[in-house]
């Protein structure tokens, strides 16, 4: 007897080795795959923020203790490590050391170290805006240990983190003209250089 052929059709449906999916489905899956790769994306930057946040608070941990750990010499142009005075550390900065003149920020290093001892009024005479510096520096150290603990909730975001960094740099190079409209020298004796004295 020859199968029907409604018979025939079932058994080729229910055989079927692809069978269509229903939108439904197919949404779902767009969705749990668009999730998985959400979450991938946020964990990278989470885990990017956390690195820019130790590398921060390592450097800023530095410069504290570096700070207790130097003095200014009494020549108000170098500074040593506490009992060793006799061994000045050369400056660091490269315009002042090429070229005999003051970048605009010549003697922070200076100012934070006298602030790191109490000495408001040499801190201000080494530079105008060491105090301001000083309290970025202290800042980062709650603020990264903080931010570590919660790195998926940046309290600052890029735009604000750019926003700060151009006003510190607006306001170093304002100090800067500020002490050449006042006929303060930029420049520095230096042998090299003796035709800009």
């Amino acid at each position: 007897m020859q199968p029907d052929a409604a018979d025939v059709w079932e058994g080729e449906d229910s055989a079927d080795p692809c069978p269509v999916e229903s939108p439904s489905a197919e949404r779902g899956s767009a969705a749990a795959s668009t999730s998985r790769e959400g979450r991938a994306v946020v964990s990278a930057v989470v885990r990017q923020a956390r690195k820019r946040h130790w590398e921060v608070l390592a450097v800023s941990s530095f410069v504290v203790v570096m700070a207790l750990a130097l003095q200014v010499l009494p020549d108000q142009q170098h500074v040593a490590f506490r009992g060793f005075t006799h061994y000045p550390m050369p400056h660091l900065c490269m315009s002042r050391v090429w070229f005999g003149m003051r970048c605009p920020g010549c003697g922070l290093t200076r100012s934070i170290i006298h602030l790191a001892h109490a000495d408001w009024r040499a801190s201000l005479h080494a530079h105008r805006l060491g105090w301001m510096m000083a309290a970025v520096i202290a800042f980062q150290l709650p603020y990264r240990v903080f931010a570590l603990r919660w790195a998926d909730r940046p309290v600052f975001g890029p735009r604000a983190c750019t926003a700060i960094a151009f006003a510190i740099i607006g306001l170093l190079i304002g100090n800067w003209l500020f002490d050449l409209a006042l006929h303060r020298s930029v420049f520095e004796s230096n042998p090299r250089f003796p035709f800009w004295f």
